[in-house]
């Protein structure tokens, strides 16, 4: 498993090299609306086609991803990128270690992804005055 964030100046070597070493799923910490350059979209492909589950999360803590909103969400979603909607990235990460222990199967794996089990993610997100810091 690994975890990473997307920053200015990362480098999609960073995915290749997950890949080499084995891992079985990546949680990519996208931008806000969950996105990263169109540099790393061929080695997240190349992940994808190995059979590596590859989930996109937001280093935002409030508010959701949206991968529609850009050509290249766009473009990871059509790879095969999971969107965790509202899920924290560390809870992203664990929850896949789960669903992989859980099956091997990748459609059963997105299935239990995508499902709220433990109230990972919200069903909306709704922003109160209460919010404020």
């Amino acid at each position: 498993m690994a975890l990473l964030k997307f920053h200015p100046g990362f480098k999609a070597e960073a995915v290749n090299w997950h890949v080499d070493m084995g891992i079985r799923g990546l949680v990519l910490q996208g931008t806000g609306l969950g996105h990263v350059s169109t540099d790393c979209i061929r080695p997240l492909k190349r992940a994808i086609d190995k059979g590596i589950i590859v989930c996109m999360t937001s280093q935002c803590i409030w508010g959701r991803i949206n991968m529609n909103v850009y050509r290249t969400g766009r473009e990871l979603l059509e790879i095969g990128v999971i969107p965790l909607e509202d899920v924290l990235s560390e809870t992203g990460l664990v929850k896949l270690m789960w669903a992989l222990g859980q099956s091997t199967d990748p459609v059963e794996v997105k299935t239990l992804l995508l499902k709220n089990i433990a109230h990972e993610f919200s069903d909306r997100s709704v922003f109160t005055k209460d919010c404020e810091l």
